[in-house]
């Protein structure tokens, strides 16, 4: 349990950090004549005349993912909100997201098989600021699976758990309204109760990292 804990534990102190430390931005510029600060924003499109794309957002991502040496995918659609440029709160993301996975699994150490289903993801993600018009950014988030596992005769059954992710990325302005997003995702789905062929009752984990690519377009 502790092992499993680290991930989790990680993620809240990269998570907690820059509310302590500040947002790492570049340094503020100074107005000409040294008046005051000009605030380097990170969504800062333009001048003050120009009215920027709405806060809200849609998402589409695909990833490649490994569980235990086995190679599967994933792709996900997802709606969010700018919460910096809606309710002020700094360089902050909100999403709601829906994940189709496909990846092969290997039971009991022997029998090759299959394991596919949904999850479902509330996150928060925070940009840790610009940099020569990169974003960074980390982020977590949790929610519900459903996974259906297929290694006849060993087991066929379906399960729901509790499912969480870890991410980390980066993404890019490809236009005003056009976001690129690249990044890695350690995901992992809790309390799968699923019955072999045996009869025994058997509760068992979905762990799986993931490196994905994806665009959000804001509306």
């Amino acid at each position: 349990m502790r092992t499993r804990a680290l991930p989790l534990a990680a993620c809240a102190s990269l998570f907690l950090f820059p509310f302590v430390a500040g947002p790492l931005r570049a340094a503020d510029a100074v107005a000409p004549g040294g008046e005051a600060p000009v605030e380097d924003v990170a969504y800062d499109y333009g001048d003050d005349d120009y009215i920027p794309p709405s806060p809200i957002y849609y998402a589409i991502r695909g990833a490649v993912t490994a569980s235990d040496g086995d190679v599967g995918g994933r792709g996900s659609i997802a709606g969010g909100v700018d919460l910096e440029q809606m309710y002020n709160l700094q360089l902050m993301r909100f999403e709601i997201e829906l994940n189709y996975l496909h990846q092969p699994v290997t039971i009991s150490g022997m029998t090759d098989g299959e394991a596919s289903g949904f999850t479902g993801f509330v996150s928060l993600y925070r940009d840790l600021g610009e940099f020569y018009s990169l974003r960074p950014y980390i982020g977590a988030g949790i929610g519900v699976g459903f996974v259906e596992y297929d290694a006849a005769p060993t087991l066929e059954d379906d399960s729901i758990g509790v499912a969480w992710h870890v991410t980390t990325g980066v993404s890019m302005d490809w236009s005003e309204q056009t976001t690129l997003d690249l990044g890695y995702r350690y995901t992992g789905i809790e309390g799968l109760d699923v019955s072999p062929a045996n009869g025994s009752q058997h509760v068992t984990r979905l762990d799986s990292h993931g490196v994905f690519a994806g665009l959000r377009f804001r509306l």
